[in-house]
This record gives C-alpha cells, structure tokens and sequence, in this order.
C-alpha cells in the first residue's frame, strides 16, 4: 500500500533500518564500558563530522555557528541532548534481550504517529490505518510467540 509510494525512499529506510540494526548489535556483543563506547564513536565520527561543519562554512549560505547569538550555543546543547540517550541506549543493549530492545524500537514511530494524527491534524488515509494496524498485529503476534516460549 504505502510502499508502492515509497520506492524511491525504500533503499534508505532499509540501511538506516539495517545499520540500527548493526549497531545495536555489535553494543549487545562488544564487552566495552558503555561510555567508552561512546566515547570511541564520537572520536571516530568528529572527523567526518568537522569536515562536514568547515566545508558548510565555505558554502555562500554559511554555517549556522556563524549567525552568533544563541544558535552556536542551542546548536551545541543539541550535542548533549542527543548523546545522554545515545548513552542510555547503550546501556539498555548490553542489558536487554535484543527482541525487547526491538520491540522498544517501535515506541517513538508510534507516538510519532498518534502526535500526528490527533495533533497536528496528519491526514489519515484508509491505507495508512491498515498499515498502521498490520505493523502493530505483527508486533503483537511478534510478543505473544515471545511470551508463549518464555
């Protein structure tokens, strides 16, 4: 249904999916502290990263570090807001069986999903609703035969 609409966008959403998928593994299975984990993923990402940030400074558009004010500073705090979940989800990995990290994966789309329906007034097509309920009856069928083995 929807993904007939989604093709062009099936390649990323796969990798982005697959490389989430990697990762949460290799943090299950790497005995390492999870804070030297990431440690070592930001030190491996500041390259890449500073190239990024120096080569948009060159663009006649500019970098957002250069509008001065509070933009340097949010744009900075931005930083520790995403790395203290980054560190809880690295915790969770070593602790969690991999199926209910999976499973805690499906929270925030779906409450992306219900903010954009009953909030933001989201359109709700007939196709998007069926979806909508295939993805959460598998994830349902998913936790019963998880339940039922344990």
């Amino acid at each position: 249904m929807l993904l007939a609409g989604a093709l062009s966008m099936l390649g990323v959403a796969l990798a982005m999916a697959g490389s989430f998928a990697l990762y949460g593994l290799v943090r299950k299975f790497v005995a390492v502290p999870s804070v030297i984990g990431l440690t070592v993923e930001t030190a491996v990402l500041f390259v890449p990263a500073l190239a990024a940030v120096l080569h948009a400074a060159t663009l006649p558009a500019g970098s957002a570090l250069g509008q001065g004010g509070l933009v340097p500073w949010l744009l900075a705090g931005s930083g520790v807001v995403t790395a203290v979940p980054l560190l809880l989800f690295a915790v969770a990995a070593r602790k969690l069986d991999l199926s209910t990290l999976g499973f805690a994966q499906f929270i925030a789309p779906t409450i992306l999903f219900v903010l954009g329906a009953m909030l933001y007034g989201e359109p709700l097509d007939p196709a998007r609703v069926t979806c909508f309920v295939l993805i959460w009856a598998a994830i349902g069928l998913f936790s019963y035969d998880l339940l039922r083995r344990r």
